[in-house]
């Protein structure tokens, strides 16, 4: 039986689609993998730059790689919009940062880009069933898993995107919506199975 839910990665590799560098211009950018609410404070001078080391990569799809956080362009901001409503309840808030990408030359590339960061948190992995390996430095956190198994039953019934609590930095959707995202031509856009997520990608 097929999981209702799905991790959410950064966009795919792909000759011609743009890499990432880091994002620049946010100072303590790891809250984002935590689930801190960063909208009120955020750069408007945020940027992430196209890497060196593929150049000829200058493409835009609607999700890009690198960074280490899951980038969407405006199409993907207008999906989640729909199915995340501004002024809904903080468990269902997925907040959209907005970022610049920066071509190979300096130039912005595009301003219709955004961070994806749920603030929401479930407590929903079952740790023994997945093998989940702590992490050295926080002993609540997990860095890696055999075979991500979800207890879905106590996911609520209105949680579109959110975080795990015991592994905040992946991001889990529900398969609905991220098949209503694949059929709308959203390009770029990266879902694993969790029971075949391990946390080397």
């Amino acid at each position: 039986m097929s999981s209702d839910f799905l991790v959410w990665r950064p966009g795919t590799l792909k000759d011609g689609i743009c890499k990432l560098r880091d994002i620049e211009g946010v100072e303590d950018s790891y809250e984002i993998d935590e689930g801190v609410s960063r909208l009120d404070a955020w750069p408007e001078a945020a940027f992430a730059t196209m890497h060196p080391s593929f150049p000829k990569d200058i493409g835009l799809a609607d999700s890009l790689d690198g960074a280490g956080f899951v980038i969407v362009s405006g199409r993907v901001k207008q999906v989640l919009a729909e199915a995340v409503p501004p002024g809904v309840p903080a468990r269902n808030r997925v907040e959209l940062l907005p970022i610049r990408i920066v071509d190979h030359k300096g130039q912005t590339a595009s301003t219709d880009y955004f961070v994806v960061n749920p603030l929401e948190l479930c407590d929903c992995i079952d740790v023994a069933a997945s093998g989940g390996r702590w992490n050295a430095i926080d002993p609540e956190a997990l860095c890696g898993c055999t075979s991500l198994v979800l207890r879905e039953a106590e996911i609520p019934p209105g949680h579109q995107v959110f975080r795990p609590t015991a592994w905040k930095n992946i991001i889990l959707v529900r398969r609905a919506l991220a098949q209503r995202m694949l059929t709308a031509g959203l390009t770029g856009l990266m879902f694993i199975e969790p029971l075949k997520y391990t946390g080397l990608v």
